[in-house]
């Protein structure tokens, strides 16, 4: 990335990525022919490129794919499939669509090199992928998101971005940094602040045209902003953007491979429907609950409804079934009318809005039911089964959500390795917060209001509450209970140290939350 002093001001422009490498990519082909869209939605390519980008891969990239490039859109292909082809053996009638694809294993490198990349990718439809455990950074990142597929025009756009990274893999993006023989804090003549200035929009500009929008309305926007702004934020050539977790993959528009199966219920399509909500506008808050809003409930067919519970009774004696025609999934806040597809890596169309806002549409894979806060590693950890744990979302007696429970003890019972959200006192004139604590284990804790330092030290849970002991602190232990409150919808309240206001618990969730996101 790119930092210039210039009299105490910072001026940040997209320029280079990272540092100058000798050797070159290696680009080669991994299979004779286009391989089928099943296959490349598991993480699979056919042609790949691994080393520093430079300028000059894009027309080497499309030298090795050469002519090969498939007629028509997802709705048309051209079938190569014969008796010795593995694409045979795969049923279904989208098996027959055939794309290439290209494996991306790179630090970095070039970025001018990589929009060409993008260019060349968009111009012959030639998805992209971050196989299992490889490395895109940087320049290569950037190079990723120019992967896409063909489509048929009659739907409405001729391609769609198609990008898939493998749960273990690892993809990261920020701001190209200074040139590497220029220190970061030495001082520079305006004029040269200014020229890299200018070329970091125009850089900017560049990536903008080559990512422009004339897709399939379905598929999701090519360059969110969300990701822009924060590729931005990371000033260092160490420092990235990752992502990391279903919430980023989700919005910034990234397909996921090696996820293990979901068991698609009700309660998936709530989340589902929240998370394609959220991800229309911008990235989930990390104090967000699964579900960002309340009252769910969903009725067979795609019209508006006014819900009630035999719906859902009614869905879930015929799930599958229902979703070929459609389900309608309501509340307060979020309509969604959800439709399952049997086209592999894209199995269910959600239209949506929140509160008769801007209809919305957009293609989902099943990991998009997941949680949002769930990261990519959990997934890795567990590649044949979904594992429970990393559903638990715990409330305390909310009907309207999965898990609740009725009393403090019960509640606070299964905190370790969990994240604990709490409402922070009210203060006038400043915006409403949050009090995250982190039960790393069964003994370690950190905890932030979002404005001050975060404080760590180790707990102790009894069936009085919870008592912390922070590290290097002077003052004795800081015990907390939950109780009834005076005024509290759900009638518990979290009390620390003997204080007469409580503060609202809202819930504790599987993994950590990240300190540094809540204070910024």
């Amino acid at each position: 990335m790119f930092q210039v002093l210039v009299r105490g001001m910072m001026a940040i422009a997209l320029l280079g990525t990272t540092g100058s490498q000798a050797r070159c990519a290696e680009i080669k082909r991994l299979s004779s022919k286009p391989i089928s869209i099943e296959r490349i939605a598991n993480g699979e390519c056919n042609v790949s490129l691994d080393g520093p980008i430079k300028d000059g891969d894009a027309a080497k990239i499309e030298s090795v794919v050469g002519r090969d490039v498939p007629d028509g859109g997802i709705s048309l292909g051209r079938d190569y499939r014969n008796a010795d082809d593995p694409d045979a053996q795969e049923s279904g009638f989208y098996a027959s669509q055939v794309f290439n694809a290209l494996c991306l294993t790179s630090d970095g490198g070039s970025f001018e090199g990589a929009v060409k990349i993008v260019e060349t990718l968009r111009h012959n439809g030639i998805a992209t992928v971050v196989p299992k455990n490889g490395r895109c950074l940087s320049a290569c990142a950037v190079a990723f998101l120019g992967g896409s597929i063909m489509t048929a025009n009659s739907d409405g756009g001729s391609r769609a971005p198609f990008r898939v990274m493998h749960v273990s893999a690892t993809l990261g993006f920020h701001a190209p940094f200074f040139p590497e023989n220029l220190p970061a804090d030495q001082l520079v003549p305006a004029s040269m602040a200014i020229e890299f200035l200018n070329g970091g929009l125009r850089a900017i500009r560049e990536l903008d045209s080559a990512l422009e929008q004339d897709d399939h309305p379905s598929a999701g926007v090519n360059l969110p902003a969300e990701l822009l702004v924060n590729m931005l934020t990371h000033l260092n050539g160490d420092d990235f953007e990752y992502v990391d977790t279903i919430d980023k993959a989700g919005e910034y528009n990234v397909r996921l491979a090696g996820v293990p199966p979901i068991p698609i219920d009700l309660a998936r399509l709530y989340v589902l429907c929240s998370n394609a909500v959220t991800w229309q506008y911008k990235l989930h808050s990390p104090t967000d609950a699964a579900l960002t809003s309340w009252s769910y409930g969903g009725c067979d067919g795609t019209d508006d409804f006014d819900y009630n519970s035999e719906c859902d009774k009614a869905i879930g004696t015929g799930l599958a079934k229902s979703l070929l025609k459609g389900i309608s999934i309501t509340s307060r806040h979020d309509y969604c009318a959800i439709t399952g597809k049997s086209q592999p890596g894209d199995d269910y169309i959600v239209e949506f809005h929140r509160v008769r806002g801007i209809l919305g549409e957009r293609s989902f894979e099943p990991w998009a039911s997941l949680p949002h806060y769930v990261t990519l590693k959990a997934l890795a950890e567990s590649p044949s089964k979904i594992d429970p744990a990393i559903l638990s979302e715990v409330h305390l007696n909310d009907r309207d959500v999965a898990g609740s429970v009725d009393s403090g003890a019960k509640f606070l019972a299964g905190v370790a390795g969990h994240a604990l959200v709490l409402d922070a006192p009210y203060v006038v004139g400043k915006e409403h917060s949050y009090i995250v604590i982190n039960f790393l284990d069964s003994s370690k804790f950190e905890m932030s209001d979002g404005q001050a330092a975060p404080k760590a030290g180790t707990y102790e849970v009894d069936r009085a509450g919870v008592c912390f002991t922070f590290t290097g602190a002077q003052a004795p232990k800081s015990c907390a209970v939950i109780k009834k409150g005076k005024e509290n919808y759900n009638g518990l309240q979290w009390f620390l140290d003997g204080a007469t206001e409580g503060q609202t618990v809202r819930f504790h969730r599987f993994g950590r939350i990240d300190l540094n996101r809540l204070a910024g």
